[in-house]
């Protein structure tokens, strides 16, 4: 998602304005005045994540591209970023990670803003050549798999840099295959390098227990989804062994694979929560203050034959023209339809309440326990 400089997200538009640095010497103070010419010529922004007291995103500039996390700042933020803002604390453990030799973005600058609300900025370097773990594993996969020494060396690459971060004291809770950048040249997978996209307010510290380590894995665990168990099986047995954990593999993976469960059903909820437009998994139509979610990854519903009926017809009728187009590829008698009586007055918490329905009923078909599929 992209935004131009005449319609940023409030928490950039103090940017656009000079900012005070409070940490990064004059490096900052280029860091600063390169991010406010850009956003005042009109580059665009591409947001990463956005939420109401938050935000991060990629800004291209003269000095280069960085990444830009915005915090909303109230009074003693505002005073000392540094030791009451998550910026200072971001800033901090990105310091820390560095001198621990932990392979992370550098901090480049702390910035806070003299214009407007009050928001502080930690601005991290963009590494050149890298991609996430998730779009090297999408981009590979095929010459991966037909590889298996190929698959090895990332599999044991990929497990020496995840027993670094947590030998490190660096346990992300959320240490998915877009928290990892790989960077390497396309017909070249020696020398893979491997770097933490972010560490957050993870400052090192001691080793973790298992446990919190294996939960952290449980995420990182979802990133290789449609790949064949023996990848994962041998990622986590030399993780074990270049963690120096006595523990036995079988114990260990189910203590992965219990937390993998756990997450995925957290993200089914939130996916459907904040689907904002079409994907792969999910299509999204809303008009006139209903929103309709259609199940995308179900097979023979023949999904593009809906497009004109629901667009013809008003929302009070999307569930008769469903029932119909459904009807006829499953069967009248394969469709149940359920109603919830929601009785919450805000209307948020009311549409919380049916995106968790539908996010439990997918996870139930994921684990394999015969349960009604959502379709829509």
């Amino acid at each position: 998602m992209t935004a131009a400089a005449t319609s940023l997200p409030s928490l950039l538009a103090p940017l656009r304005h000079e900012c005070g640095v409070i940490a990064g010497g004059d490096e900052a103070l280029r860091v600063s005045i390169a991010l406010r010419e850009a956003l005042n010529a009109g580059e665009s922004v591409q947001i990463l994540r956005a939420r109401p007291d938050s935000l991060s995103c990629l800004i291209l500039t003269v000095e280069g591209q960085f990444l830009v996390k915005a915090f909303q700042a109230g009074f003693l933020a505002r005073l000392s970023p540094l030791r009451f803002c998550s910026s200072g604390a971001e800033f901090r453990a990105h310091e820390a990670c560095r001198e621990r030799n932990i392979a992370c973005q550098r901090p480049l600058a702390l910035l806070s803003a003299k214009v407007g609300r009050g928001v502080n900025y930690l601005v991290l370097e963009r590494l050149p050549n890298t991609v996430t773990l998730a779009a090297y594993l999408e981009r590979e996969k095929e010459r991966l798999l037909d590889s298996p020494q190929l698959l090895r060396r990332l599999t044991s690459g990929l497990a020496r840099f995840v027993a670094s971060l947590h030998l490190g004291g660096v346990v992300l809770p959320d240490l998915g295959a877009d928290r990892i950048l790989v960077r390497a040249a396309r017909q070249r997978t020696e020398g893979l390098e491997f770097f933490v996209q972010d560490v957050a307010d993870q400052s090192p510290a001691g080793l973790a227990p298992l446990v919190r380590r294996m939960a952290s894995l449980g995420e990182f665990a979802l990133g290789f989804t449609g790949w064949p168990a023996p990848a994962f099986v041998r990622f986590l047995r030399e993780y074990l062994v270049d963690a120096g954990d006595s523990v036995e593999l079988r114990p260990a993976l189910r203590m992965v694979q219990e937390r993998a469960l756990a997450r995925q059903f957290e993200r089914n909820t939130l996916l459907v929560a904040r689907c904002t437009e079409a994907s792969t998994s999910l299509a999204r139509v809303e008009r006139e203050g209903t929103v309709l979610l259609v199940n995308r990854q179900t097979q023979g519903l023949d999904l593009e034959q809906l497009e004109g009926p629901l667009s013809d017809a008003a929302p009070q009728r999307w569930e008769e023209v469903l029932r119909q187009h459904l009807g006829l590829r499953l069967g009248e008698s394969s469709l149940w339809s359920v109603r919830l009586d929601v009785k919450a007055g805000d209307p948020a918490h009311q549409g919380r309440r049916v995106e968790s329905s539908w996010g439990r009923l997918l996870e139930l078909s994921q684990v394999g326990v015969e349960a009604p599929r959502p379709l829509a």
